[in-house]
């Protein structure tokens, strides 16, 4: 054992002697660690972290599929009430923001509905008071409304006496009931990334609804032991017998025959829109990973081709194969470490710089963490890396024979047959970073042609803003617009109304974002 040491340490005061080998290959594979392990740590906090509820497997969204994962309808959610394998199942929606008077200041908020059931469903525990009952889910019920977490600390000063109090909201005042814990937050990333919840409301869904805007979600758990194929089946079965009764234009028909409804487990649905960005993210890290990994492999390849003349001394002394390997892989080691630490770093400082330049509506990277974990893999892949570097430059040094080395290695370092494997791995290493331009390239070019799209119309003297009026007080798009009109003083409006998603335009002119212009949703 003190013979092992004695070589290893002997190696790396070689290597620290001359630092030019060191630094040169610890900077190679420190920039592909960096790179996996700042995407790594991505996907591990947003695609792999279990979600914060109680045997959560068993959660699972059900609807039609769409780009935004699984949608429903409030008529749709009624019929899949009482399926077979699922012990309860409730519904959820985004609101446009609302406006509450808080301490006579007016603001705006973001809103969630949710249904009485939905709670239970997922198992949340209130921070403290209690859930909608029946009779407040329930239209023209009792106004009552559940406060965020950070809403509650950030407006109350997180008094827990706060039960019972008044809170207006759209000019109605509204009982608060209860306050929800501070991780429930995560579910409204389904409808908006930065997941801010400020209020919730009762869905209020009347009976027998035929609302079939798929704005909503419906969660289900499942029995324990009931699979996801099986509720799916129920779940296509009564969508089709939904439809199929209903008088449609055929078009409508022909559109809802080419859907898919299905179930999904709640952890897909949470992370649909960023899973493809996440994942070309970790195919573009692999590949930064991987070239780095030849460019090792060809250094390391040259370090022993370099010591060949050594080795071949070695094995003619008698030195056994674990003295004559130990110089090269007491290098790797050393080059493994160093890389892993400098790769944790550049990690930690490029994930810092994109938090600050990139959007939270694109990619949550709030939820990337440099743990204990995120840190293990790096140390392990950067050791395993260069160790098999350097498994690969013992391995091609030993298939020269000791006069080989001894002839050539001492005229010229390594031979004709040792050039062309490095050529080999040149070659491979330009063929990867080319691939990995040319993809850089197509998303760089296809980010421009969306920045620079013809729009279809001037955007010159174009004025647009959102108006949110109290709905009570401003019902239709006409008292909007007439707000609009009065407050600005423009001749011609568009209100683009956020509600139903159409546009009330009389005239051409600027354009008012009404989120409340429409009554219904």
């Amino acid at each position: 054992m003190n013979i092992w040491l004695a070589e290893i340490w002997r190696a790396w005061r070689a290597s620290l002697r001359r630092p030019g080998f060191l630094l040169l290959a610890t900077g190679v594979l420190a920039l592909g660690i960096g790179a996996s392990v700042a995407v790594f740590a991505l996907i591990e906090g947003t695609l792999l972290k279990p979600l914060p509820y109680p045997h959560a497997q068993q959660l699972v969204a059900v609807g039609m599929m769409t780009d935004d994962g699984a949608g429903t309808s409030p008529e749709l959610h009624q019929h899949l009430v009482g399926m077979q394998g699922v012990e309860s199942i409730g519904i959820v929606t985004s609101l446009a923001p609302s406006n509450v008077m808080i301490g006579g200041r007016p603001m705006q908020v973001p809103t969630m509905l949710v249904d009485h059931d939905l709670l239970p469903t997922l198992g949340v525990h209130l921070a403290f008071g209690r859930n909608f009952s029946a009779a407040e889910d329930q239209p023209n019920g009792p106004p009552v409304v559940m406060l965020g977490y950070a809403f509650w600390k950030n407006h109350y000063g997180g008094n827990p006496q706060i039960l019972g109090q008044s809170l207006v909201i759209e000019g109605k005042p509204h009982t608060i009931i209860g306050v929800l814990p501070a991780g429930f937050g995560l579910l409204g990333r389904i409808f908006d990334l930065t997941g801010q919840i400020d209020v919730v409301l009762p869905t209020a869904l009347p009976a027998n609804s035929h609302d079939d805007g798929t704005n909503y979600m419906s969660v289900a758990r499942l029995a324990p032991g009931v699979g996801i194929a099986a509720v799916s089946a129920q779940v296509n079965a009564r969508a089709r017998a939904l439809y199929a009764s209903e008088s449609m234009t055929t078009s409508r028909k022909n559109w809802l025959a080419q859907q898919h409804f299905t179930a999904i487990s709640l952890q897909s649905q949470m992370h649909v829109v960023a899973r493809g960005i996440l994942l070309l993210f970790q195919a573009s890290a692999l590949l930064v990973l991987l070239i780095a990994l030849v460019n090792l492999g060809n250094l390391m390849l040259l370090r022993s081709l370099a010591r060949g003349h050594n080795g071949a001394v070695r094995r003619a002394l008698g030195a056994s194969l674990w003295r004559q390997v130990l110089p090269a892989l007491a290098d790797a080691l050393l080059i493994g470490v160093c890389a892993s630490l400098v790769g944790v770093l550049l990690a930690w400082a490029s994930l810092d710089v994109l938090r600050h330049a990139v959007s939270a509506e694109l990619v949550d990277l709030n939820a990337a963490v440099l743990d204990g974990r995120t840190m293990l893999l790096a140390l392990m892949v950067g050791v395993t890396a260069a160790l098999v570097a350097a498994g690969l430059g013992v391995w091609r040094s030993r298939r020269m024979g000791d006069m080989d080395h001894l002839r050539e290695g001492g005229r010229s370092g390594f031979g004709r047959t040792d050039q062309r494997l490095g050529r080999v791995l040149v070659v491979t290493q330009v063929a990867l970073a080319t691939a990995l331009l040319v993809v850089a390239g197509l998303f760089l070019h296809a980010l421009y042609d969306a920045a620079h799209a013809q729009l279809g119309f001037s955007d010159q003297r174009i004025l647009t803003m959102e108006l949110a009026p109290v709905k009570s007080s401003y019902p239709d798009a006409a008292s909007v617009q007439q707000l609009g009109a009065t407050g600005v003083g423009a001749t011609a409006w568009a209100v683009g109304c956020g509600s139903c998603g159409g546009q009330h335009q009389p005239a051409g002119g600027a354009a008012i974002e009404s989120p409340h212009a429409c009554s219904g949703r």
